[in-house]
C-alpha cells in the first residue's frame, strides 16, 4: 500500500550548536528504509535503496538555518512509455526556523517558503515537516525512461521504442474533416 501523507513514525529532531562555545554547525544523519511506495502527481514512486536524510544546522543571526540533503535511489513508470525507470534522486534545501514573535508581519506576508516560524528555538528542533516537504518537492512531475522515449502506440498500445509496430496512426476523426479542408485551402491560397 502506498502512503500520500508524513509517515506517522518519522521522526527526525536535531540538537541546536551552542552559541557561545562548541561546534558552530552540528551534523546529524538517518537512513531510512522505505517500505512502502509514495504516491504523487499520480505517479508511484518505489524505493530501491534506503533514504539518506543529512541535516546540518547552524545559527543565523537569531535564527537558525537548517540545511537538509536527501538521496535515494526511486523507481517509477515512465510517462511515455510506463516501462519502470530508476531515478537517482539527489537534491539539497534549506531552511530558516525564526521564532514566531520575532518575526515581523511585513515579513510574514512576503510568504518566504523556507521560513519555518516556531515558537521556541531550545536545545532540540524538529525538522520532520521540512524532510517530508524536501522529498516531495524532490520527486520529478514527469519521469522519463530517457529523453528520446517514444512512447505507446495509440492504436494498438505497443512500446515504439522496441520498433514500429506497423500500425496506421494517420486516422483522422471524421468531425474534423472540414476543418482540415480550410487548412488545406489556406495552404494552396
Amino acid at each position: 500500500m502506498a502512503i500520500t501523507d508524513l509517515p506517522s513514525d518519522w521522526s527526525f529532531w536535531v540538537h541546536l550548536p551552542d552559541r557561545e562555545e562548541g561546534p558552530d554547525v552540528v551534523d546529524a544523519s538517518w537512513q531510512i528504509e522505505m517500505k512502502q511506495s509514495i504516491v504523487f502527481a499520480q505517479e508511484e514512486f518505489s524505493f530501491l535503496s534506503p533514504l539518506q536524510v543529512v541535516a546540518h544546522v547552524s545559527w543565523a543571526d537569531q535564527s537558525v538555518m537548517v540545511q537538509i540533503e536527501l538521496e535515494t535511489t526511486l523507481s517509477v513508470p515512465c510517462v511515455r512509455c510506463l516501462e519502470l525507470t530508476d531515478i537517482a534522486l539527489q537534491t539539497h534545501f534549506m531552511y530558516l526556523y525564526s521564532l514566531r514573535d520575532s518575526v515581523t508581519s511585513e515579513r510574514e506576508q512576503e510568504s518566504d517558503e523556507h521560513l519555518v516560524l516556531v515558537d521556541a528555538l531550545e536545545n532540540k528542533l524538529n525538522i520532520t515537516p521540512q524532510v517530508w516537504e524536501s522529498l516531495i518537492l524532490s520527486l520529478p512531475t514527469n519521469p522519463l525512461c530517457r529523453e528520446d522515449c517514444k512512447g505507446l502506440c495509440p492504436v494498438c498500445g505497443a512500446s515504439l521504442n522496441d520498433g514500429d509496430c506497423g500500425c496506421n496512426r494517420e486516422t483522422r476523426d471524421p468531425r474534423l474533416a472540414d476543418l482540415l479542408k480550410i487548412k488545406k485551402e489556406d495552404l494552396e491560397a
